[in-house]
C-alpha cells in the first residue's frame, strides 16, 4: 500500500521536530565560555596546593560565570526593548531562544562539573576553610550557587518572553472584542 495522508502528516511533523532540534544547540558564546572554563580547569588542576586551586576557581571561574550571566541579562533587556507593538518577529524569537539555550547549556555543564573530582576537592577544601564538615559540604557542590543563579536567570528570561508575547496579543484581542461586542 502507498503512503497515506497520515504518513505525509507524520513526515511533516517529524521534519519540524528535526528542525526544532537544530535550534536547541548551544550558542557560540556559551560553547566558547564552556571551552574556556574547561581549559582553565585543566590548567589549575595541576597546581600543587588546594588553596591555589580554590583561589583560581573562585576568582576566575566563578567571575567568568557571573560576567556571562550579566551579559545575558543585558542582551535580554536590549531584546525586550526592540520588540514592536505587534510582537516579536520570528528572527527576534530565534535570537531570544538563543539566550535561553545559552543559559541552559552553561547551567547543565557546570551542574555536571560540580560532581567532578577536581571541583569536589576544591569544594571540600573551601568548606573546611569555612568550618563546614564534609558531610554538610556534600549537600551542595562548588557550582551550586552558580547553577541556582542560572536557573533564576532562565526563569526570568522565560517570564520576559511570556510577557512580551502576552503584551503583543492584548491589542489585537481587545480590538476583536470591541468588534464583536
Amino acid at each position: 500500500s502507498g503512503a497515506g495522508p497520515w504518513d505525509a502528516a507524520f513526515a511533516d511533523v517529524q521534519e519540524a521536530v528535526d528542525d526544532a532540534d537544530m535550534d536547541l544547540r548551544p550558542t557560540l558564546a556559551s560553547r566558547s565560555l564552556v571551552t574556556l572554563l574547561d581549559v582553565l580547569g585543566q590548567r589549575f588542576a595541576v597546581l600543587a596546593e588546594p588553596r591555589l586551586q580554590a583561589r583560581f576557581a573562585n576568582e576566575i571561574v566563578l567571575a567568568l560565570l557571573d560576567t556571562f550571566c550579566n551579559e545575558v541579562l543585558v542582551a535580554d533587556m536590549t531584546w525586550t526593548s526592540t520588540i514592536g507593538v505587534r510582537g516579536p518577529t520570528a528572527a527576534q524569537l530565534e535570537r531570544f531562544c538563543g539566550f535561553l539555550n545559552a543559559v541552559q547549556y552553561v547551567q547543565q555543564t557546570i551542574y555536571e562539573w560540580g560532581d567532578s573530582v577536581l571541583y569536589l576537592e576544591i569544594h571540600l577544601w573551601c568548606s573546611r576553610e569555612r568550618g563546614i564538615g564534609d558531610v554538610d559540604a556534600l549537600q551542595s557542590n562548588f557550582f551550586s550557587e552558580a547553577v541556582q543563579a542560572y536557573q533564576q536567570i532562565y526563569e526570568k528570561l522565560v517570564g520576559n518572553m511570556i510577557g512580551v508575547i502576552v503584551r503583543s496579543l492584548v491589542r489585537p484581542v481587545a480590538a476583536y472584542v470591541r468588534r464583536v461586542s
